[in-house]
């Protein structure tokens, strides 16, 4: 029991540097189960207040971890111009989209989506109507391979691997027309021209 009690302490040590409604949750029940004088019938309950907790603590770190990978690859993305914001990467986790102009860039972005846990992006240029030609479409598709390949040296550069799991050539397939107020607003599901999983040291898959 006094094993047992001391994981306890550490764990709750962990859960006291981080915060939220699940951890706040585990953190009182584990530390009301440590407070306890230790009666043997309270070995059961102490034992399901530990897994509870790691479970949270699991929870937490899967969901950073996911917002730590979509931060890099915006903070990338940024780098090579893109119109990044304060509140896209929440946006981005709420919706599982995202779409990104770039300045001098007419009627055409760059849009992001991805599951959860952002171990996989799909990407993909799309137009935003107006003044459009197969020409144009070829050279926003162009632009943005030549950007994706910066993207990935800038992200290898400082830890990261991106893996191309699925490219399409350009001008494969027609490009989806987006109508958007801002930058962040979120269209139907995409048909990824690009897809990729990130790995390292700041995204690990």
């Amino acid at each position: 029991m006094a094993g047992a009690k001391d994981e306890a302490v550490g764990v709750l040590a962990e859960l006291a540097q981080v915060e939220g409604d699940e951890i706040t949750a585990s953190r009182d029940s584990l530390s009301a189960v440590i407070a306890s004088h230790g009666a043997s019938s309270d070995s059961k309950a102490l034992a399901h207040a530990l897994q509870t907790a790691r479970t949270a603590l699991d929870h937490y770190a899967k969901l950073a971890a996911a917002r730590s990978r979509r931060a890099v690859v915006l903070e990338g993305l940024a780098k090579l111009g893109y119109s990044v914001t304060e509140g896209m990467e929440t946006a981005w986790t709420e919706s599982g989209r995202l779409v990104l102009q770039k300045p001098g860039l007419h009627g055409y972005a760059v849009e992001l989506a991805g599951p959860g846990d952002a171990q996989r992006l799909q990407v993909r240029t799309v137009a935003l109507g107006g003044d459009r030609s197969a020409a144009r479409d070829l050279d926003a598709e162009h632009l943005w391979c030549g950007d994706f390949e910066k993207l990935k040296d800038g992200l290898a550069f400082e830890g990261t691997k991106m893996i191309v799991e699925r490219a399409m050539g350009v001008g494969t397939v027609p490009l989806k027309v987006v109508q958007l107020a801002d930058s962040t607003e979120v269209q139907g599901r995409p048909t990824a021209s690009r897809a990729a999983a990130a790995s390292g040291t700041k995204s690990a898959r």
